[in-house]
């Protein structure tokens, strides 16, 4: 059900990214994120930053 919101434009993933990390900190962001922390639902991990 989802894939298919996606495909037909109803969402857009990108607009519930709430949080961005450093790649340099993947694996505190996913620590924070398995603990199921307010504000964690979708993290991009940034390269270079």
């Amino acid at each position: 059900m989802l894939v298919d919101m996606v495909e037909s434009g109803s969402i857009d993933p990108q607009k519930i990214l709430t949080q961005q990390e450093p790649l340099m900190s993947a694996i505190e962001a996913y620590k924070a994120f398995d603990r199921r922390q307010p504000g964690w639902v979708k993290v991009e991990l940034i390269p270079g930053k």
